[in-house]
């Protein structure tokens, strides 16, 4: 689907002249320089369509009065990115010193452009509480999160790692037990070795497998994150029934209240 835009003419200076708003679903509003901060705030409206989804937005800029452009633009913030909700005054801050060290502002040129966003699958995808899930089992909350499949293997790998330490654990009781029944030195000193290495194997896995599970959790804490920012979150309501009763020796009013999460 092709975007549509909004391009508009600006001077780097506190006061900004807009060149021309095409029949979008862009309505420029207005452009503020912030030199302090080296940035350019570009205030829009952003018109609503007949299914009432969301728009993808993205801020394109031009140095040469809108012949090429570039970007789209990393260094921005606010209303702009995937799951933009229609509506008036959306603001995107952009950093142009870090986007473009040599940008100028000379013959500055915006394309704000709006495409409308793909509609999100059936089941909508959890935030930041999906770790929790990673939390009792690692790769679970990856299953929440996230779109793709075979979360299993992570799983799989945590808990491989893990017991493979158990493992080396057993392994290392065992020899450290045949160091103490040992009855020449040899073998207690060749006992003894087996123990020290199968422990220090032991403490590798288990160290592995703890930051193979704290990594999962992280990850999709983040995940999550990103999805409550991209929209693509559904906030549960919490549903409450109230149920008036008699006793059954028809005496005493009793109430109840249910919730449904």
């Amino acid at each position: 689907m092709s975007g549509k835009f909004l391009s508009l003419l600006v001077i780097l200076s506190p006061s900004f002249t807009m060149l021309c708003a095409q029949d979008s679903a862009v309505e420029f509003v207005d452009a503020v320089l912030d030199e302090a901060n080296n940035t350019i705030e570009v205030i829009y409206n952003l018109k609503a369509n007949a299914d009432n989804r969301p728009y993808d937005v993205s801020l394109y800029y031009s140095n040469d009065g809108g012949q090429t452009f570039k970007g789209p633009a990393a260094r921005v913030s606010g209303d702009v990115g995937k799951q933009i909700q229609p509506g008036s005054y959306k603001k995107i801050y952009w950093n142009y010193f870090y986007e473009d060290q040599e940008f100028t502002g000379e013959n500055l040129v915006f394309s704000v452009r709006a495409e409308l966003a793909k509609a999100l699958a059936k089941e909508t995808l959890m935030g930041p509480k999906a770790a929790l899930y990673s939390v009792l089992a690692p790769g679970w909350g990856d299953t929440k999160a996230r779109t793709g499949k075979n979360y299993w293997l992570i799983t799989a790998g945590t808990w491989g790692l893990m017991g493979a330490a158990l493992i080396s654990r057993s392994s290392a009781s065992n020899s450290y037990d045949d160091y103490l029944n040992a009855t020449d030195p040899e073998a207690a000193n060749s006992a003894f070795d087996d123990a020290d290495s199968q422990f220090n194997t032991y403490k590798t896995l288990r160290t592995l497998a703890i930051l193979a599970w704290a990594s999962d959790v992280v990850g999709v804490y983040i995940k999550g994150k990103k999805n409550q920012r991209e929209g693509l979150t559904a906030r549960k309501k919490v549903k409450l029934d109230w149920n008036l009763a008699m006793s059954p020796d028809g005496r005493t009013p009793m109430a109840g209240i249910k919730a449904t999460f």
